[in-house]
């Protein structure tokens, strides 16, 4: 069972990928995130950003995707705007230094999940999740007293 936060291009250029996501060390509410970039996914490969249980993160993180020298290619809706470069980046979102241009995030859910594999392709924009959801609570079935595995009290008279 994979946990952690995955990404897997299925097209056929390299893709790059940057991610916003809550830091408590990035400021105050509502202002505490990190943004970070880039990965890159070459051609048919997967990448594991985060392994971790993603229930142990913030309910909610971010991504964008493009094509070297292609505006975005993988971009939100038009309410996830954040403020990036084109060099490899680990800042707050607030922080500007260097940043050259903004592009717009799409929202990844990962409420309750163990882990969670984004499929980017087959063709550009076009992306899939396949999450991994916990395995369901083990019974050990020690409340025996229904006379145990197998029913009946046993015993014969």
């Amino acid at each position: 069972m994979a946990q952690g936060l995955s990404f897997q291009n299925l097209t056929n250029q390299t893709v790059w990928v940057i991610l916003l996501y809550y830091d408590s060390s990035c400021g105050s509410a509502n202002q505490n995130f990190r943004k970070q970039g880039w990965w890159q996914l070459n051609a048919g490969q997967t990448v594991l950003i985060w392994n971790a249980d993603l229930r142990t993160l913030n309910r909610y993180i971010y991504f964008q995707g493009e094509f070297a020298g292609i505006a975005p290619i993988w971009a939100g809706s038009g309410n996830e705007w954040i403020e990036i470069t084109d060099n490899a980046f680990d800042q707050c979102a607030l922080d500007e230094t260097g940043c050259t241009r903004w592009v717009d995030c799409i929202e990844l859910d990962l409420g309750g999940l163990l882990g969670l594999t984004v499929r980017l392709g087959p063709e550009g924009g076009q992306y899939t999740t396949e999450p991994t959801f916990p395995p369901p609570p083990h019974s050990d079935h020690s409340d025996h007293s229904d006379g145990g595995w197998f029913g009946g009290g046993g015993g014969g008279s």
